[in-house]
């Protein structure tokens, strides 16, 4: 299954791989076929979608129209374009959050959220990103980090897709367990519109009464995993795990765990 949907300012692709019940993967779907576990499809019919961020936006477009609300009038345009019923919808990073808040406003069209390393809210956190660097990379992580950064390119400013992929790889050390791991084959042919993407905004937190399976990586120095603890409680219907061999992407780093993990809770 393939198409594309025509939104206001925007046409989005979608394709399908797998089968089983069906769970639409938001981002790119070039990024995200290639990182997740193939063993998913087996018991899953992933259907992945583009969202506005990762395609031009068309002239004439009001740029201020971007928020959650139109995010999720984009995902579940795309739903019943591929005429599915009652999905799980998995989003990692800021797609979680775009995740969670489609399943806040149209929970009657979703079965579950799988949420990955997103950011929980905008608002301050303590620690910082930096202050739980500093407290808990250990010294090799921290040379490590100071090879990459004089190995890779990393653009300072990051004022387009392609430098904010640039400086995602140089900032490896804060991404990964493996802290030397070099993802740019993850990223070929993938660049995001940044402005969409920072058009955004802020984040406030929202968790649909719905089955969660929330999935954070112990070595996320973008995401720390300790910002999740206040969150927790707030969920009733929550499967809580936290991959030990994982930074930003559990499923690239343990991916045969992860997808037993998934098929299971699904």
């Amino acid at each position: 299954m393939e198409g594309v949907v025509r939104v206001e300012g925007a046409r989005l692709p979608y394709r399908s791989e797998g089968s089983g019940p069906p769970m639409l993967v938001l981002g790119s779907p070039t990024f995200y076929a290639r990182a997740l576990p193939a063993a998913l499809r087996e018991d899953l019919e992933l259907i992945f979608v583009e969202l506005r961020h990762f395609v031009p936006i068309e002239d004439g477009f009001d740029s201020s129209k971007i928020d959650f609300d139109l995010y999720a009038e984009d995902i579940e345009a795309l739903r019943q374009a591929a005429g599915i019923e009652r999905p799980i919808v998995l989003g990692t990073s800021m797609h979680g959050t775009i995740a969670r808040e489609y399943g806040a406003r149209y929970p009657q069209h979703v079965r579950g959220i799988v949420d990955l390393n997103s950011w929980p809210t905008s608002a301050p956190k303590t620690p910082t990103q930096d202050e739980f660097w500093a407290a808990d990379a250990s010294p090799e992580r921290r040379a490590q980090h100071e090879v990459n950064l004089a190995t890779r390119p990393n653009p300072d400013p990051v004022t387009t897709g392609a430098e904010w992929v640039l400086s995602y790889v140089a900032r490896g050390a804060w991404y990964w367990y493996d802290a030397s791991f070099d993802c740019t084959p993850l990223w070929a042919g993938v660049e995001p519109n940044l402005p969409v993407f920072r058009q955004l905004g802020g984040v406030e937190f929202t968790a649909a009464d719905l089955p969660t399976f929330l999935g954070l990586g112990r070595y996320d120095y973008v995401i720390p995993y300790t910002w999740w603890q206040s969150y927790l409680p707030r969920y009733r219907q929550l499967t809580y795990k936290l991959y030990e061999q994982s930074g930003h992407l559990p499923f690239v780093e343990q991916p045969e765990e992860f997808a037993a993990d998934i098929a299971a809770w699904a």
